[in-house]
């Protein structure tokens, strides 16, 4: 996901966060610094606490699916909570449905075992004092975790409510359809409480409207990447005959092939390894500034991934998607074979989405 970086990771999973998650913590933290509900050491803990709770609660999906045999690619934290994200949907509607509602229960879990302990350490008036002058950490933190069980079991996406809601329509449907619905239905709640909110100059909720509405459309789009792609191998796609280069030519001695040609990225190989690209743009940009007899080396570029012709499509984008690279260059036994852009794999895409 864009504008995510990673933080840290548990049990050899990626732990990220969202820019906008940092935006929603520093309106939360000035928001309880001047309604008196604590000081700046208070607060601070607080958001402390609300990190720790979305992390358990992420984690608890991600265990949960990997009882059934999913891997978890990383988790993101958003303004909405968090997103942890399997490399494989459970295309299950049981496996789904354990897995989405895994979450909230731990937070059930844990302000059900916070409510008992502060039970026994005040006693009933720990339940009954609302005095909001005096809503102390304690009960802050489990008010937290039952409001966060209910807002992730609303039938919408991206929460835990919509995967819920979809585990339970592809009980009848097919995954697409499902998806689909779950996915409609997140979208028009989300423009509800948009409306909603703009009506109660409740503005902060309309930041998570947002987030619901196009997180709701991403999974769906990416749930149509995942079903049409992962169908898919590199050795399907990728452009085969394509025209290299050696580092040692230079811009005159390659214009006119570059020009006929209709690569954007011109591997550049020592043996049958490429060591670096070329673009069409670098090099039509060389011949205006008027280098022609510059050696294309120094203009080649490392903004590409290595992959294998044997690989699934859709894991092959998502890593390039994380790498931030447009280009794949493709081996088979370890022999350079070809290119794989964005291009050929939304073509693809396309094709069969219709």
């Amino acid at each position: 996901m864009k504008w995510s970086y990673k933080i840290f990771q548990v049990a050899k999973i990626p732990i990220k966060i969202h820019l906008s998650f940092l935006l929603v913590l520093a309106i939360l933290l000035y928001f309880l610094i001047t309604s008196g509900f604590g000081s700046f050491l208070f607060s601070v803990f607080w958001i402390i606490a609300i990190f720790a709770v979305v992390i358990i609660h992420e984690l608890t999906h991600s265990l949960v699916g990997k009882l059934f045999g999913y891997e978890v690619q990383d988790i993101t934290l958003l303004p909405i909570g968090g997103m942890a994200r399997m490399k494989e949907i459970p295309e299950k509607p049981l496996a789904e449905i354990l897995v989405a509602v895994s979450g909230p229960m731990i937070n059930v879990v844990i302000g059900v075992i916070g409510s008992i302990i502060f039970f026994i350490l005040y006693g009933p008036d720990f339940f009954f004092d609302v005095d909001l002058e005096n809503y102390t950490f304690s009960r802050m933190f489990i008010s937290f975790n039952f409001i966060m069980a209910i807002f992730n079991l609303l039938p919408i996406f991206p929460m835990d409510g919509g995967r819920i809601l979809r585990g339970f329509l592809a009980l009848f449907l097919d995954y697409s359809k499902a998806t689909h619905f779950a996915a409609e239905a997140g979208r028009v709640m989300a423009v509800i409480l948009i409306i909603g909110a703009i009506f109660f100059k409740q503005f902060w909720l309309v930041l998570i409207g947002i987030f619901i509405f196009f997180g709701s459309k991403q999974e769906e789009q990416m749930y149509l990447l995942r079903h049409i792609l992962s169908h898919y191998k590199v050795s399907d796609v990728y452009r085969k005959n394509v025209l290299s280069l050696k580092r040692t030519d230079l811009i005159f001695e390659i214009g006119e092939s570059v020009v006929n040609s209709t690569q954007d990225y011109f591997p550049i190989l020592d043996g049958e390894k490429v060591v670096g690209v070329i673009t069409r743009e670098a090099v039509f940009k060389a011949y205006y500034e008027g280098n022609l007899r510059q050696e294309i080396e120094a203009l080649m570029s490392n903004d590409f991934v290595e992959i294998n012709e044997d690989e699934d499509l859709f894991k092959v984008l998502m890593g390039m998607m994380e790498g931030k690279a447009n280009l794949g260059i493709v081996y088979h036994a370890e022999n350079f074979s070809g290119i794989l852009t964005m291009r050929e794999i939304n073509n693809i895409y396309h094709l069969m989405k219709k």
